[in-house]
């Protein structure tokens, strides 16, 4: 499914990648402690995530935790070594793309991605890290 925004790659000298904006959840996908605890980020997880920022993609931590709560996840991530572009908000390339080719001023407040990475989109809750680095890093 198509934003019908252009193609082109948001970074300039990057190449040209099939997702540009990846929305990821933390319970249960980055992190595998129950909630509201989250001593680990998986390092798989850190490992593909971070070579897509490094081709010039951008990273939206997208979850339902919020306050001291969303700190803590945003904290241990940092840690881990894994930083994002947004959180729970859209991407700031992806914003400034849809002005340039709508000219409409912002955008909705449904966080938009090229591609979502959630336990609950899995019917077993599993999030298969070697997989997914295959589908967006190739």
């Amino acid at each position: 499914v198509s934003s019908g925004l252009s193609t082109k790659c948001y970074k300039e000298g990057v190449r040209e990648m099939r997702y540009k904006v990846i929305a990821v959840d933390f319970d249960g996908t980055l992190c595998y402690d129950e909630y509201p605890f989250n001593n680990g980020i998986d390092k798989k997880a850190v490992e593909v995530l971070n070579k897509f920022r490094s081709n010039g993609g951008e990273l939206i931590l997208w979850t339902c935790r919020h306050s001291e709560y969303l700190d803590r996840a945003v904290e241990v991530c940092k840690e881990a070594g894994l930083e994002f572009d947004a959180i729970n908000s859209q991407a700031p390339n992806h914003t400034k793309e849809f002005e340039k080719e709508t000219g409409i001023k912002g955008c909705s407040p449904k966080v938009y991605a090229d591609f979502y990475i959630d336990d609950h989109s899995r019917l077993d809750g599993k999030v298969d890290w070697d997989r997914l680095d295959k589908e967006i890093n190739g």
